[in-house]
């Protein structure tokens, strides 16, 4: 039976259509109107706040991090500079892609993998010769997309990011101005403005969640929140 995400409270309250899906073991909302068009507008001409917590995560570390990736995957990791995140697919011995995601170069033996099909078990086999950790966090981290035009001005208002020197798939680390409870008007996500159904430039209610402890923006602008609680633990697939 799915479970709730780190921010399921707060999304609950915002769908009115009832529309859920089972996303890796996680109750997501496929669309907050019976109607997806105002959700399709806000995205394209302010900014949506997208829960994306069930994509999987993997936390892959030591010595030979670099050059375990580099085999695996389709791109040669090693010039991957920290501070830095890319996009890739990874394939089976006879080419064929198995799944893409991305891969963040957190420090020069530590790295982060996300993926959407669950990838731990052959990220085990393939590690068999090289000295690494591989660790799966997808149930201890916590993320929200937030896309749209709108998206870099809503960060710079909210979080203490230097905004304007981070380059696309560029990270950072960042921390909120003030409690998400009291975020400032004009910088919620638009999705509060689609529920109660004003333009997406109006100011509404935040939808984020009161108490996140970190945050990590990558260049697609998407925050992941590092939450201080472990969520349930799901099933084994």
């Amino acid at each position: 039976m799915p479970i709730g995400t780190p921010f399921h409270s707060r999304t609950a309250e915002l769908c009115t259509s009832l529309f859920y899906k089972d996303w890796a073991g996680y109750y997501t909302v496929s669309s907050y109107d019976t109607c997806h068009e105002r959700e399709y507008y806000a995205l394209r001409n302010a900014a949506g706040l997208i829960d994306v917590s069930p994509l999987y995560k993997y936390e892959i570390h030591g010595k030979d991090a670099a050059a375990f990736l580099s085999r695996v995957m389709t791109r040669n990791i090693g010039d991957l500079k920290v501070g830095r995140c890319t996009y890739l697919c990874w394939c089976d011995d006879y080419g064929k892609v198995l799944d893409d995601g991305t891969v963040s170069r957190l420090d020069d033996t530590y790295f982060r993998v996300t993926a959407a099909e669950p990838t731990l078990s052959w990220l085990m086999r393939q590690s068999r010769r090289f000295d690494v950790t591989i660790e799966d966090s997808t149930d201890r981290i916590g993320t929200l997309s937030l896309q749209g035009p709108n998206s870099r001005d809503i960060l710079k208002n909210v979080s203490d990011a230097d905004m304007d020197s981070l380059r696309y798939f560029g990270l950072t680390k960042a921390k909120p101005m003030t409690s998400m409870s009291s975020f400032p008007e004009q910088a919620t996500p638009a999705i509060s403005a689609m529920k109660s159904g004003s333009s997406a430039n109006r100011p509404s209610r935040s939808t984020m969640p009161s108490r996140p402890a970190a945050a990590t923006t990558e260049s697609s602008l998407s925050a992941s929140m590092r939450w201080t609680s472990r969520a349930s633990k799901r099933a084994t697939s």
